[in-house]
């Protein structure tokens, strides 16, 4: 919880409120899957995500950083020339479902 205050004009003069804020951190996309996919792809369950400058690199790594107004940026990142790649929803979709039909295939 955080508490920002803001100061008002009314016609009985100046009054400053303190509101709390309760911050919830929501993010559509989550490290977790792209960890768990991560570990599938090193037991050659799944397709690893390549590197964008060259195939032969080794599979990219999910990475998380936090940027100054306090937002999850999630990256994939390549080990042997540092590319990186912001994954748009549609790979994280695709992810899940994989991830989704994989813990389905196992439970059988």
């Amino acid at each position: 919880m955080c508490y920002t205050s803001h100061q008002i004009n009314t016609s009985y003069g100046k009054i400053i409120c303190t509101i709390a804020i309760y911050k919830e951190r929501k993010n559509i996309m989550d490290i977790r899957k792209f960890s768990k996919y991560y570990q599938y792809a090193l037991k050659d369950k799944v397709l690893p995500i390549p590197c964008g400058v060259d195939p032969e690199h080794p599979m990219l790594v999910p990475r998380l950083i936090i940027d100054e107004n306090n937002n999850d940026i999630i990256y994939l990142y390549c080990l042997d020339c540092n590319y990186k790649l912001y994954p748009g929803l549609e790979l994280y979709q695709n992810i899940e479902f994989i991830l989704e039909e994989l813990e389905v295939n196992e439970e059988d």
